[in-house]
């Protein structure tokens, strides 16, 4: 603890990090960081909240998952997207809808229903 710096700093032998200071608090660990409750962890953030994996990053849900912005929404891929309903996939413009390709654009079903 610093009085001086006004801030709380732990750390341990293997390289792991506590920092409490007036400019927020900073988490570091050597190998991984896990958060583990019974019920349910909360993440909110007042302006922006960021997440980045270096290779990988996965969400899964045990029975359903929603995603919400207030104006919009960008998925984006850099070599492949794919999109994939267990029953049916449904995607649908209030007010438009577009399906373009630079390239072969293929519409496949056992029927086919146009308007």
């Amino acid at each position: 603890m610093s009085e001086e710096d006004k801030a709380i700093k732990i750390s341990d032998q293997n390289g792991n990090k506590i920092e409490m200071t007036q400019d927020g608090i900073t988490m570091e660990s050597s190998k991984a960081i896990t958060l583990k409750a019974g019920t349910e962890v909360k993440l909110e953030s007042g302006t922006s909240f960021a997440a980045k994996a270096g290779s990988e990053m996965k969400l899964e849900s045990g029975t359903s998952f929603a995603a919400k912005a207030g104006t919009e929404m960008k998925i984006e891929s850099g070599t492949s997207l794919g999109a994939k309903g267990g029953t049916e996939l449904k995607l649908e413009g209030a007010a438009g809808a577009e399906l373009s390709s630079s390239a072969v654009t293929k519409v496949k079903g056992s029927l086919l229903k146009l308007n």
